[in-house]
């Protein structure tokens, strides 16, 4: 059964438009050492909720659960532009795919952030990101 994590890899890993700016650069939780070179997508689940009553599980519960989707470049227009694929690729995804029931997925947040190596004395250079938060309502098989 597919999990809402690979779920999400697996909308942006197969959108073209994410593909053609960052091919197959889509990393969980954190991105390799080996795998310094910019650009790239890193995605990391949030908070997860069930809705649950005073006798446990609902039979209808539908669990809630967040994500973290961060485009990252050297330029701050092509994280932008990453950022602007990512929102196509998952922003109002519905529908059943390998016995995960996806009821939405929703955009609920964006910021842009910089990291400046230089004063934490690290070898990379400026990065610049796009930030989104989503919202993953599923059901299980």
């Amino acid at each position: 059964m597919m999990t809402p994590e690979h779920y999400i890899s697996h909308l942006l890993t197969t959108s073209p438009d994410v593909a053609g700016l960052v091919g197959m650069n889509v990393f969980n939780i954190f991105v390799p050492k080996a795998q310094t070179e910019l650009p790239f997508i890193v995605y990391r689940r949030g908070v997860s909720d069930d809705e649950n009553t005073v006798s446990g599980p609902g039979p209808l519960s539908i669990p809630t659960t967040s994500f973290f989707v961060s485009s990252w470049a050297l330029e701050m227009v092509e994280a932008r532009r990453i950022g602007d694929a990512v929102r196509q690729a998952l922003n109002g995804q519905i529908g059943n795919v390998a016995g995960l029931s996806v009821v939405s997925l929703l955009m609920t947040g964006e910021v842009d952030d910089f990291v400046d190596p230089t004063p934490a004395g690290a070898q990379l250079p400026l990065a610049y990101e796009v930030r989104q938060s989503y919202q993953l309502r599923w059901q299980r098989a």
